[in-house]
C-alpha cells in the first residue's frame, strides 16, 4: 500500500492516464477528466493538453496562452488567446480538472486592466511564461473590436505602457 492509500487521499491523475500522457522532464499532471464521446482533458503544470482517447495529444496550450476558461453546465470552455482556438468540452465526471484550469489560468496573470475603446473594450494582460525573464504583455480586444482604429490603439498602447511600467521590476 502506496503512502497516498495510507493517508487515504486519491492521486490527483489515474494511474493509467498518467502513464500515457508524454510529459517533459520536471512536468508533473495535476488532473485529468474523460471528455463525452471520446478523448481527454489533461492539466499539467506546464498546459492543458486536448487528448484523443489513445492519449496522444491533438492540441495543446500552455497556461498563457489561455485567455479565458469557464465551467458551466458540465461543459468546460478554453479560448486561446492567438490563433482564437475555442475549446468545448463536456466532462461527464470532471473532477478536480475545472479548479485546476481556474487556478492555473489565473495563476498566469501578473496584472490586468479592460480598456474602453470605441465598439467596446479591450484586456490588457501582464502574464507569466515558464522560462522567461520578462513577462509577456497581450492585447485581447472583444469581438468585433479593432485595436487598428487610430483612437482604440493610442488608448491600447497607453494602457501597454503603463502595464509594462507596472510589472517590471
Amino acid at each position: 500500500m502506496g503512502l497516498r492509500e495510507r493517508l487515504g487521499r486519491r492521486p490527483a491523475v489515474a494511474e493509467d492516464v498518467a502513464g500515457a500522457v508524454p510529459t517533459v522532464p520536471g512536468e508533473r499532471l495535476l488532473a485529468a477528466a474523460a471528455i463525452e464521446g471520446g478523448g481527454w482533458l489533461v492539466a499539467s503544470t506546464e498546459a492543458l493538453r486536448l487528448c484523443g482517447a489513445d492519449f496522444a495529444v491533438r492540441e495543446q496550450l500552455a497556461w498563457h496562452e489561455i485567455a479565458t476558461a469557464s465551467w458551466a453546465d458540465g461543459v468546460q470552455t478554453v479560448l486561446a488567446v492567438r490563433p482564437v482556438v475555442r475549446w468545448r468540452c463536456t466532462l461527464p465526471t470532471p473532477g478536480h480538472l475545472p479548479a485546476v484550469v481556474r487556478e492555473r489560468v489565473t495563476g498566469s496573470v501578473l496584472a490586468s486592466r479592460q480598456v474602453r475603446v470605441p465598439g467596446g473594450r479591450v484586456t490588457v494582460a501582464a502574464r507569466r511564461v515558464p522560462g522567461a525573464s520578462e513577462p509577456l504583455l497581450q492585447v485581447l480586444p472583444d469581438d468585433g473590436v479593432d485595436v487598428s482604429v487610430p483612437t482604440a490603439s493610442a488608448l491600447v498602447h497607453e494602457a501597454v505602457d503603463e502595464l509594462r511600467r507596472q510589472v517590471q521590476p
